[in-house]
């Protein structure tokens, strides 16, 4: 029941409720194992694993200490850890940052994926293009050609003229 991947926000619940239970039943004295699990209300319903599983989470986050007494018995109470973590929202908070945390290191990847395509675009871009400025323009390019064409018609008269010395009448 406890670990059912379907109800992480009941584990969640399970482990705020039990130390908030603690908060309030051990701050006289710490309380033994067995009192915890008939004392704290939603832990009752849960099987024996599920208890211990769910101490000794708490145990091991460090939201709860064990203490011996001179009998060997251990005895458990709610810790400064434990107290802020509750006041901070506990387990179900965490989990919600947590997510958080995953979406925004989704958008941050999505987000620089983008950047780079676009700088690589922007550069390739750069690159292969043709500097159009140092080429003519239409215009002159007209003018040149003209140009060109009236100096190989002065050259070709020129030619033909010294080639038939008796033609020299004929001018452009």
């Amino acid at each position: 029941m406890f670990f059912n991947k379907q109800n992480k926000i009941y584990s969640d619940y399970t482990l705020d409720s039990v130390l908030k239970s603690l908060i309030d039943t051990s701050k006289d004295y710490p309380l033994p194992k067995d009192v915890i699990y008939l004392n704290i209300g939603i832990l009752h319903k849960l099987e024996d694993r599920d208890k211990l599983s769910i101490v000794n989470k708490l145990l091991k986050d460090g939201y709860i200490n064990v203490i011996f007494d001179e009998i060997g018995l251990d005895k458990y109470y709610i810790n400064f850890d434990g107290i802020m973590f509750i006041d901070n929202g506990g387990y179900k908070n965490k989990r919600k940052l947590k997510n958080e945390d995953k979406y925004l290191k989704i958008f941050t990847f999505i987000f620089l994926t983008l950047t780079t395509i676009s700088g690589i675009y922007y550069v390739y871009h750069e690159v292969t293009k043709k500097d159009d400025s140092k080429l003519p323009s239409k215009h002159k390019l007209i003018e040149v050609t003209e140009e060109y064409n009236n100096q190989k018609a002065e050259i070709i008269i020129h030619i033909y003229q010294n080639s038939n010395p008796q033609k020299e009448g004929i001018k452009q």
